[in-house]
């Protein structure tokens, strides 16, 4: 196979069917799953402060007289590492589409971290394929505008594609990337226990027990997108009172498995909302709430996705 692939440029092969580099790794020879990461750094002549992490790795397992064969890969980033490789990426997929050379690189990045924002916490949480509506949020939520927004959204969709799993980000990687300072992205759910008091642009909510306190109008009152994801449940819970109090710069919202008065829902003062979603969600009548027969809200949408919510007021 590896003979096969690398003769397809003497075959006169189309370009876009050809690899740039091709990697042969032969295992027979096993000795760790390092050696052949270290192996797949060196052919793809990966940075010396890259390389120097295998050699630090391999130091500490010494000092452990940790046998070779079982040492694993080295899957630790620092905050300006993954920056690094974010903005990397956001060049290659600019270079890759002639007319985008124009395109602010931002935005780019800033698409990129929002479906990261969506793959580990919303979509992960519901297990639906809300992501797939990842160029409606960025126009929605104003990251992509301006000329040519469609065609911008999606192309980006189809570019962006994040590969999650404990060999690469993982779970303690997200949540490292939250603790940085320049995180737009906030995930408040049962195992976080701290989070810092200062505004956030996208949120998503999936803890069963959320207090609303006087701190959280800090982090929610320049959130322009909250995503809400409560417990599956025949009878779902109540959106937590004053939740979308402060949230008067909203542009996405999609509640998932929640309950809340139809006759007077809680985002009514969202005026700016663009994409509302609703998921499984049910008319909550303990809570009272005035009737209001012309929604404003609702005119400034441009997309509304009912899924299994019977809301014949709307």
């Amino acid at each position: 196979m590896a003979q096969e692939l690398r003769s397809t440029k003497a075959k006169k092969t189309p370009p876009e069917l050809c690899f740039d580099t091709i990697t042969y790794i032969d295992c027979s020879a096993w000795e760790s799953r390092r050696v052949m990461q270290r192996k797949i750094a060196e052919e793809l002549k990966l940075d010396p402060e890259i390389m120097a992490m295998f050699d630090k790795q391999d130091e500490e397992d010494d000092f452990k007289d940790l046998y070779h064969d079982s040492r694993d890969t080295v899957s630790e980033l620092t905050h300006s590492q993954f920056r690094s490789l974010l903005h990397e990426e956001a060049a290659d997929i600019a270079a890759r589409q002639s007319w985008m050379q124009s395109i602010d690189q931002t935005m780019v990045i800033e698409c990129c971290l929002y479906e990261l924002f969506l793959q580990y916490s919303f979509h992960s949480a519901t297990e639906l394929d809300w992501v797939s509506h990842a160029p409606n949020y960025w126009m929605c939520d104003g990251i992509i505008k301006g000329d040519g927004t469609r065609k911008i959204s999606d192309t980006l969709h189809q570019e962006i594609r994040w590969e999650l799993g404990d060999s690469f980000l993982g779970s303690s990687m997200f949540e490292k990337l939250m603790e940085d300072l320049k995180a737009p992205f906030l995930v408040i759910n049962d195992d976080v226990s701290f989070f810092e008091k200062r505004p956030f642009r996208w949120i998503c909510v999936t803890s069963k027990n959320l207090p609303i306190q006087e701190d959280t109008k800090a982090i929610l009152e320049r959130a322009s997108s909250v995503f809400v994801a409560l417990e599956k449940s025949d009878n779902p819970q109540g959106l937590p009172n004053g939740l979308l109090t402060h949230c008067s710069n909203l542009s996405v919202l999609v509640l998932y498995y929640c309950a809340f008065n139809f006759i007077s829902p809680p985002f009514l003062q969202c005026r700016g909302l663009r994409f509302l979603g609703l998921d499984h969600c049910t008319h909550d009548n303990t809570s009272e709430g005035e009737n209001y027969t012309n929604w404003v809200c609702l005119q400034s949408l441009w997309v509304l996705d009912l899924r299994y919510t019977e809301w014949g007021d709307i």
